[in-house]
């Protein structure tokens, strides 16, 4: 079956409002009194003190890390490999995050004017007027585009060239398609064996005390959902149907799929057992991509 069936390019583009401001007066003061080189030392300042601002900021950095880091495989710069099977997946997702998105751009636009009020006693003889733009302007600031489009086939050429090179173009065309899916499969087992490795490293360190730490280490549930989510959709990352990849999938369903964090916590022997396991499983899988 051809890969273009099988996934669609995504690209999301997100921008957000610089809620810092550098101040090249307020570092040559500092500058002076500590009687530095000129030059070594920056200050910026917060513009507002807004609950919203720093919302928005981790939603857009959720976005990246927690859907096209997680549900997507990288194609190139901005773009992502979606799966056709988790397209509803990541629209799901991406509406939530969107959600969270409006809910606090209209709590940012009904505050914005009082926030800057309360920055001129905030920053005092550091505040200065000409560093705010407006309400609307701010909230213009953060967008969210979402694109999409097919992968390129050497089949969709329609160009007027010789049959001779047009062929060649189109060989071409399927060749830069195919080392950018082996890039992706290349994406796909490092993100495997990262979440195993982080499940491994968790297990042995639980009850551990690491020099200068104030408490011992303690296994993450977080650390068995991120191996149960990549076990669920290893199937449809894997989308030129590379065997390496199927078998690690199949030994993540197969000896990984009942984790129970609590449990991992009060044993040690399971503990022990269940490292092993994924060891295995990303040895084989280094072994097989080396």
């Amino acid at each position: 079956m051809s890969i273009q069936n099988e996934a669609i390019l995504v690209k999301v583009t997100q921008s957000t409002w610089g809620n810092r401001k550098s101040d090249k007066d307020l570092a040559a003061e500092v500058t002076s009194q500590k009687g530095a080189q000129q030059g070594s030392i920056s200050v910026s300042k917060a513009l507002i003190d807004s609950p919203d601002v720093k919302a928005l900021t981790k939603i857009s950095g959720q976005i990246t890390n927690q859907l096209l880091r997680r549900v997507c495989l990288s194609w190139e710069d901005g773009v992502h490999l979606l799966p056709v099977d988790l397209i509803d997946r990541f629209e799901d997702q991406l509406r939530k995050f969107n959600d969270q998105r409006e809910k606090h751009l209209r709590s940012l636009g009904e505050t914005y004017d009082d926030l800057v009020a309360q920055s001129r006693y905030r920053l005092g003889s550091a505040f200065c007027e000409s560093d705010y733009p407006t309400r609307d302007e701010v909230l213009e600031k953060y967008r969210l585009t979402v694109e999409y489009r097919p992968l390129p086939a050497g089949g969709d050429l329609r160009v007027d060239l010789p049959a001779k090179r047009l062929e060649a173009i189109r060989r071409d065309v399927e060749a830069q398609v195919q080392a950018k899916v082996q890039k992706a499969a290349e994406v796909a087992h490092d993100r495997v064996v990262d979440t195993l490795q982080s499940l491994i490293d968790g297990l042995e360190r639980h009850g551990q005390k690491e020099e200068g730490a104030k408490r011992a280490s303690k296994f993450s549930d977080n650390t068995v959902e991120k191996v149960k989510e990549i076990a669920q959709i290893l199937p449809s990352l894997n989308i030129n149907n590379d065997p390496r990849l199927t078998k690690a999938g199949n030994d993540l369903l197969t000896k990984l799929r009942d984790l129970d964090a609590d449990e991992l916590r009060a044993d040690p022997a399971k503990r022990k057992h269940t490292a092993e396991q994924a060891k295995a499983i990303v040895d084989n899988l280094n072994a097989f991509f080396d």
